[in-house]
């Protein structure tokens, strides 16, 4: 069982978060060991020597390392935000947070009337995101980070072009079979449309697969219309002739 230390490293170097390549968790594991790493700013202060030091890493593997600890200092705001691991903000809630706010100091000083105003941010992550930017531990931890060079992308602005589906609402439930969920999703996305996690009056469309349980129940109850995968595929298809 990795201790809280390791695991927030792994997390902060994994693939959907800053995406360090080469730094899994033996290698995590080694750097604890060798108290070189405690927190995820001591990786953006190891030197080559240090690395190159490091039992069965070789020359070129510290390199890669180097090379990729790098790249990940100019990371996309919303990678970085799925970095720190804040609780309840997964790789999608971060992909939302930074749509909506230019830079990670206004994602930190949003009040919580203003956070549970997004689509899909309730109470439960408002209270989250704000408990975490308040800390004053965590305050420190954030202004040791980006004082480590670290350049954060902004989202750019959203070009989406206007189509019948902008602002539509759509839930997804059941087992997909002919697309994942990721690239309804995506695809959705790109026409304008929002993808929510629960059925209300609101909702336009539910995508049902196999299986679909309890948000069809709700559906079906308040008359929202019912697209099969195939449906939904014809629906895409209409809208972007």
């Amino acid at each position: 069982m990795p201790s809280p230390d390791s695991r927030a490293l792994l997390h902060f170097a994994s693939k959907n978060a800053l995406d360090i390549a080469g730094l899994g968790d033996k290698l995590v594991d080694l750097l604890l060991f060798k108290n070189l790493v405690h927190i995820p700013t001591d990786l953006y202060r190891l030197t080559s020597m240090d690395l190159e030091r490091l039992p069965r890493l070789g020359k070129k593997s510290a390199l890669n390392l180097a090379t990729a600890l790098e790249k990940s200092k100019t990371a996309p705001l919303w990678r970085f935000i799925h970095a720190l691991g804040i609780r309840h903000v997964g790789e999608h809630t971060s992909q939302i947070l930074a749509d909506h706010f230019p830079s990670l100091t206004a994602l930190s000083q949003a009040p919580r009337e203003k956070l549970t105003t997004l689509n899909e941010i309730g109470p439960e992550v408002a209270g989250a995101l704000i408990d975490y930017f308040h800390d004053p531990l965590n305050k420190n931890f954030l202004a040791d980070l980006t004082g480590d060079e670290l350049k954060i992308k902004p989202t750019p602005p959203k070009t989406t072009p206007s189509s019948l589906l902008t602002d539509r609402k759509f839930v997804l439930t059941g087992a997909l079979t002919h697309f994942t969920r990721t690239e309804v999703k995506a695809r959705l996305a790109a026409l304008g449309a929002h993808v929510l996690n629960t059925v209300s009056q609101e909702t336009d469309y539910v995508v049902a697969g196999e299986g679909a349980g309890g948000k069809l129940t709700r559906a079906l109850s308040l008359s929202i219309p019912i697209l099969s995968e195939t449906d939904f595929l014809q629906l895409i298809q209409r809208v972007q002739k």
